[in-house]
């Protein structure tokens, strides 16, 4: 959050801070004053410093009176179910926080962004402690001045908007509490702390990401424990320490979760933070195509994937080309044997890329589609139950607009990093094009499953077993064992491979196209592959009016971890969620690889009609003459 506006963090900090050595340590090599300079002890001088923790200060009082008083008017609202509205109020007022805060401070205003911050070395130590302190200093000014127009009975029935974990265990809401905090920083931080990204979106695009974060987090947090008196996830310590400290009871009770739950996702967080790829994923048009492989000889193949001394290779970002100004030259990557104009390995090593089990950033792509896979399954699992789970009319409608926003984030926060694919399927039809190799795409393949495992382990921890049992975890089923009513195997292949289909050919088509993709950009790549998906669900949810079947897969991995987790029905024609999308693959690659090259191109008015039958009529015409 202090590089969305890169430019105003340089000018904020103080001029030590912005050369390689402090000055308080040039010709000095005294052991107190390395110590106070690593943590930035000279910063307590700074005026600046000061006048960015009152705006921390004020700023988060201003927040939780506003976020909290919103809160509770939605929970307090005659609607059928408010709980759909809290997220919505959640998103337009950090947003707007956002927007505002980000230039002159950096946006914290949560002791989450400025401990991830500090530990990233975004701020100095000293700066945080400030920034903590005033944080906390805020909330209690915000909540005593909620507390003391708020009416008694509304402070009393929703405990002055505090963070209570009720019913739940608390060690289940640890687990959400970390979850949730985890998901925010993945998606949010990550784009956030990365000034290229940052600059190339644009201050608004990254506030609104990581407002939609914290959004998610909040939807999510309120409806999966299903427990009585769960407030849902605090995200920010500060928030809970306010209502805890005015309002007292039950807010104590398991108030350290909100502490520990945070700190614990800010460990791990920048544990992968430090291990993700510096550079995204690049390849050459045709290089590894799957007809290609059986030609090329290894010469080839490596002369152009490892050459040092050859031209500028190609970029590639959305589904791997969307963020086209990332470069990487993969002979930099290997080991020094394996960097040579000719391969003296076997062609099949070569053409699969074997390499890329000896590059470490391949590796670490690896870990970001693990992570990506099993947040993004928690996420969204999680939220289409909230949804089936509201009192609306017809719940499966919010389903789409729930897929469409989750997939939005997560593309836009791992596209850069990986290729965004956190699906077998865009993964196949990636290495069917050539776009990674065989190798990488095991890998990713791999990472992908072990991460639906772990989020919907996650997922069944923490939710309620009468949830687990009511929507069979979130799983992919086509209906029990022997019911008629179910839905027919052969009818769930043909609509698993149509809707996959559908997907490639609407998102793919357009995110593996460089030109169109630098042309849009890519938040708009993102966008239309997220809404693809989102069609392709919404079809399916209501196509078949069987009771049972739980709509297209689009991603084995997906019905994968419910069916080992919960098994049951769930392994009731299991393979149609694997068989349809990899024909839906095949024959989508077919169709790729004869698309038109060039689009459509005319002059004006030369074959207009009216111009055609004029030419007619004067060749007529002469020829009568």
């Amino acid at each position: 959050m202090d590089s969305a506006n890169s430019h105003v963090l340089v000018k904020q900090l103080p001029r030590s801070v912005q050369t390689s050595q402090p000055i308080c340590l040039v010709g000095n090599n005294n052991f107190r004053r390395k110590c106070l300079a690593s943590i930035g002890a000279h910063e307590i001088f700074r005026p600046e410093m000061w006048k960015a923790a009152l705006t921390e200060l004020t700023a988060t009082a201003s927040l939780v009176f506003t976020l909290t008083t919103s809160i509770i008017a939605c929970m307090d609202s005659h609607v059928v179910d408010p709980k759909l509205l809290v997220p919505l109020a959640v998103f337009i007022i950090a947003f707007l926080f956002l927007l505002v805060t980000v230039p002159l401070t950096g946006g914290h205003m949560s002791p989450v962004f400025t401990f991830i911050a500090a530990l990233k070395g975004v701020v100095t130590l000293t700066r945080a402690l400030i920034y903590v302190l005033a944080q906390c200093t805020g909330s209690i000014i915000g909540f005593f001045i909620l507390r003391t127009v708020m009416e008694p009975r509304l402070a009393d029935t929703y405990s002055l908007g505090g963070c209570a974990i009720g019913a739940t265990k608390a060690q289940d809401a640890l687990l959400v509490e970390f979850t949730c905090t985890f998901v925010v920083l993945f998606v949010g931080v990550t784009l956030a702390f990365d000034k290229k990204r940052s600059k190339d979106l644009g201050l608004p695009m990254v506030c609104m990401v990581i407002a939609g974060a914290m959004a998610l987090a909040v939807f999510v947090s309120l409806t999966v424990t299903g427990r009585a008196g769960y407030a849902g996830v605090g995200l920010s310590p500060a928030r809970c320490l306010g209502p805890a400290l005015f309002h007292g009871g039950s807010l104590w009770e398991g108030h350290w979760v909100f502490w520990l739950g945070p700190f614990l996702a800010c460990i791990l967080y920048y544990a992968l933070s430090v291990n993700l790829p510096k550079e995204g994923l690049v390849w050459v048009d045709g290089e590894y195509d799957v007809l290609n492989l059986p030609l090329a000889s290894p010469g080839t193949l490596y002369k152009t994937s490892l050459s040092n001394d050859g031209p500028e290779r190609p970029t590639a970002g959305s589904m791997d080309t969307a963020n086209s100004h990332v470069v990487v030259d993969i002979g930099d990557q290997l080991p020094r044997d394996l960097v040579h104009k000719k391969c003296s390995g076997p062609k099949f090593l070569t053409s699969i890329g074997a390499h890329e089990f000896f590059t470490i950033e391949t590796w670490k792509a690896g870990l970001v589609e693990l992570t990506a896979t099993a947040a993004l399954m928690f996420s969204l699992t999680s939220s289409n139950i909230a949804c089936l789970e509201s009192h609306e009319v017809n719940p499966r409608l919010l389903i789409p607009f729930s897929v469409f926003i989750i997939v939005f984030l997560f593309l836009i926060a791992t596209v850069p990093l990986s290729g965004g694919h956190m699906n077998p399927v865009f993964t196949f039809v990636a290495a069917l094009k050539g776009v990674v190799t065989l190798s990488r795409a095991l890998i990713y393949v791999l990472a992908q499953c072990i991460g639906s495992i772990i989020g919907f382990f996650i997922l069944k921890t923490v939710m309620e077993p009468k949830l687990t049992d009511t929507y069979s975890l979130g799983g992919c089923a086509i209906g029990q064992k022997g019911q008629s009513s179910a839905i027919e195997p052969q009818d769930a292949l043909l609509l698993e491979f149509f809707c996959t289909f559908l997907v490639l050919f609407v998102g793919l088509t357009l995110a593996f196209d460089k030109k169109r993709c630098k042309d849009l950009g890519l938040p708009m790549v993102c966008l239309v592959v997220a809404g693809s998906l989102a069609l392709a669900v919404f079809v399916s949810i209501t196509i078949t009016g069987r009771p049972g079947y739980a709509g297209v897969g689009l991603s084995p991995a997906r019905c994968l971890g419910p069916a080992l987790l919960h098994g049951g029905s769930l392994w009731n024609g299991h393979w149609v969620f694997w068989l349809g999308p990899f024909l839906a693959c095949i024959i989508y690659y077919s169709v790729s690889i004869n698309l038109p090259k060039k689009g459509l191109c005319w002059v004006d008015g030369e074959y207009d009609i009216l111009n055609l039958a004029l030419g007619s009529c004067g060749t007529i015409s002469n020829n009568a003459v």
